[in-house]
């Protein structure tokens, strides 16, 4: 689930397990590249993960003998033998942070920055306003 396409009740009844936040930056990439490679990179590298997280919990919606939730204990299953919610693994991928520490950059139209301080403190923060609404697991 992209949060950014999401509505507030998609996310409250998704039971999202994790939250992937890519993080990349406004950088020069020489004369061939985009200022936001890094943050292109970053929501494509997300997004392939939660695609991977989410299929390695839910193969074919049947536990099998064997299977394991993401704590590696034996999956939960309903009275019908499919995997509950809790333990199929959605997934929230947040807006990605596009503006890094990259002064070292300055010298490159369009290159944006922000101090480590600030850096630090805009991550921290909105991972926290994520845990707030039960997202105890952000990456």
């Amino acid at each position: 689930m992209r949060l950014a396409e999401a509505t507030w009740t998609d996310v409250r009844d998704a039971a999202v397990d994790v939250a992937f936040v890519p993080v990349g930056s406004t950088e020069q990439h020489g004369p061939h590249a985009p200022l936001g490679t890094d943050t292109l990179d970053a929501v494509a590298v997300a997004e392939a993960g939660a695609t991977a997280y989410e299929a390695r919990n839910v193969d074919d919606g049947d536990v099998d003998e064997g299977d394991v939730d993401e704590a590696g204990e034996d999956a939960e299953v309903d009275e019908d033998g499919a995997e509950t919610a809790a333990s199929a693994g959605t997934v929230a991928v947040a807006p990605p942070i596009p503006v890094g520490v990259a002064e070292e950059h300055r010298a490159f139209d369009g290159t944006m920055w922000v101090s480590a301080d600030a850096f630090r403190a805009y991550v921290r923060e909105s991972a926290a306003s994520l845990t707030h609404h039960g997202i105890d697991r952000v990456v």
